[in-house]
């Protein structure tokens, strides 16, 4: 590594990448507590390395947990291990409906995600606007709905 692009790591006093390393300033007042407990020295214009600092995330939420339920179960222990690890612990509610949706409930939801659209709200009002023209012009000057568009509008009533 060169030494002009590379930092030091606060806590375990290796070389890093300048890139691969977190400011003091980006770090979280609760985590960076437990940082210069753990560290002292830990202020402004030092860095961390992404390990040292998941592990100190880990004993920031770990404590919050005890703190807030008094012992951490099973869940908490799941949750701060899938912090260690990048990874989801929950399912996307939308994966699990698109599943139990029938035929029927799938299509209503494409008519509504159309219906609401910038597509067919420009549609629908070029559609309008064609429909007064012809009418207010006259087809061969007699028009199928004149002024005030009275089919326009009560076509569905009847």
């Amino acid at each position: 590594m060169n030494d002009t692009h590379t930092k030091v790591c606060h806590v375990c006093q290796r070389r890093f990448e300048a890139g691969d390393l977190k400011p003091w300033i980006a770090v979280r007042p609760g985590v960076s507590a437990l940082i210069a407990s753990a560290a002292p020295g830990w202020e402004e214009g030092k860095m961390i390395c992404r390990e040292d600092l998941a592990r100190f995330r880990h004993l920031y939420v770990e404590r919050m947990l005890e703190e807030e339920r008094g012992e951490l179960g099973e869940l908490e222990h799941q949750v701060i291990e899938s912090l260690n690890n990048r990874q989801l612990i929950s399912k996307n509610p939308e994966d699990l409906l698109d599943r139990s949706a029938t035929f029927g409930e799938r299509m209503a939801d494409r008519v509504a995600l159309f219906g609401g659209s910038w597509a067919f709200i420009l549609t629908f009002s070029a559609v309008l606007l064609v429909w007064v023209i012809v009418n207010v012009g006259g087809v061969l000057a007699k028009p199928f709905d004149p002024y005030p568009f009275t089919r326009l509008i009560h076509e569905g009533a009847d």
